[in-house]
């Protein structure tokens, strides 16, 4: 990866994670955001931030997945047993 020309190989894991969270929140690519948490927790396993950041991204994947097997889109997890 690049970043304006020059190789992208930080070793301080707050700045990879912080590049994951631009990814998650600014460009809503949550693969990327991943990755960069991974990388931080590879720098440094015990990093706070990059192990939230990694239950913020399972637990965002989760709920989605479970959306879409619900095919539903209203907030509540069961639908009304009144008419």
């Amino acid at each position: 990866m690049t970043v304006c020309g020059a190789l992208y190989k930080p070793q301080d894991p707050g700045v990879v994670c912080a590049y994951g969270t631009f990814l998650f929140e600014v460009m809503s690519d949550i693969s990327g955001a991943e990755r960069q948490y991974q990388k931080a927790l590879e720098l440094d396993r015990h990093h706070v931030l990059a192990n939230a950041n990694m239950a913020t991204i399972h637990h965002t994947v989760t709920d989605n997945a479970k959306k879409a097997q619900v095919g539903c889109s209203h907030p509540h997890p069961h639908p009304s047993p009144y008419p």
